[in-house]
């Protein structure tokens, strides 16, 4: 039985969570065993970077305020903040990367059977460096 609560998003009980658990140690093992580093990003990021480089989905995002007045969204995709992280941190560009992540990203989703403003993303990232011959 589904619990209603505010904006028809559902409470989740005891057994989707055994689910969602079994779920996602299936998924970080795949990633483990594919070479990946598990990472979570931040769920808060600048709305100003996202509107910029998604406008199409300004009416998607999840906003909220700081205490000092900025515009803040709730994380609605893992891709910006790890190449931002990437960039910043890991500076050999002959370094092979790859991250594997599994996320709640927040924004308005509309697929067949699912309405919401929140949903599990997961995936990877590779980057690397290709010398060739």
């Amino acid at each position: 039985m589904m619990t209603k609560t505010l904006d028809d998003m559902k409470m989740v009980h005891e057994e989707e969570m055994q689910n969602y658990d079994r779920m996602q140690e299936t998924v970080t093992r795949v990633m483990h065993r594919h070479g990946c580093k598990i990472i979570q990003t931040p769920a808060f990021e600048e709305y100003d970077t996202y509107s910029r480089l998604f406008p199409q989905l300004k009416r998607e995002m999840v906003k909220t305020i700081d205490t000092d007045g900025q515009v803040l969204v709730m994380r609605p995709d893992v891709t910006v903040p790890l190449v931002r992280t990437v960039d910043r941190e890991y500076l050999d560009p002959h370094q092979l990367l790859k991250f594997g992540y599994l996320s709640t990203v927040f924004r308005e989703f509309f697929e067949k059977s699912t309405h919401g403003k929140y949903f599990t993303q997961s995936g990877g990232k590779c980057w690397g460096f290709y010398g060739g011959m």
